[in-house]
């Protein structure tokens, strides 16, 4: 009878022990409430990432401007004028959340693949971004952008490639149907 009393006590330890196990691996759960600022900040991102590439390498830029190709070597430091594309990128004005459709795809694992942000106006001069990511780093970032005026219409389409480079479509039709269509390829190179 003892011996059948001290099975069933070390029988129970296992199940008592898994119960403890159990109640002290519960996952902590952070309530979601509405995020402070809930675009990603393109600028943002793009300018550090130009900043950090341009201390250590030159950029080579191929220009092509209605047909007409041209080289540029940029080997000294980094000046305003080569960001001014890139500093008006962040969708963070507390006016424009409304006016903005946000979606994220998520991939398989849970971590996001994609988060691309619509303009609801078309009077926007961001239309849309697309931050694409690859294993939670920015893979490339896609910008469509548009100004309007009395004298012209300014489309321009941005592809950054993080630590590689960015290439810039820019298309400018004038009021008297002139065309400038202007083709930038940039890459970031290491100076030997």
């Amino acid at each position: 009878m003892i011996n059948r009393l001290t099975e069933l006590i070390w029988l129970r330890w296992p199940a008592v022990i898994v119960s403890l196990l159990l109640l002290s691996c519960k996952t902590e759960v952070k309530q979601s409430g509405a995020a402070s600022n809930p675009f990603f900040q393109v600028s943002d991102y793009i300018l550090d990432n130009y900043r950090r590439e341009r201390s250590e390498k030159a950029l080579f830029k191929t220009i092509t401007i209605n047909g007409q190709t041209d080289t540029l070597l940029l080997t000294d430091s980094l000046n305003a004028g080569e960001t001014i594309i890139m500093d008006k990128l962040n969708l963070n004005n507390p006016d424009w959340i409304p006016k903005y459709k946000a979606d994220t795809v998520f991939g398989v694992y849970g971590d996001a693949d994609r988060y691309q942000y619509r303009a609801l106006d078309e009077d926007l001069p961001v239309q849309s971004i697309e931050v694409n990511m690859e294993k939670g780093t920015v893979s490339n970032i896609r910008v469509r952008s548009r100004r309007r005026s009395l004298i012209n219409r300014h489309d321009q389409f941005l592809t950054y490639i993080p630590h590689t480079g960015y290439r810039l479509l820019s298309l400018q039709r004038m009021w008297n149907g002139d065309t400038l269509r202007m083709e930038v390829s940039a890459e970031f190179r290491m100076m030997r």
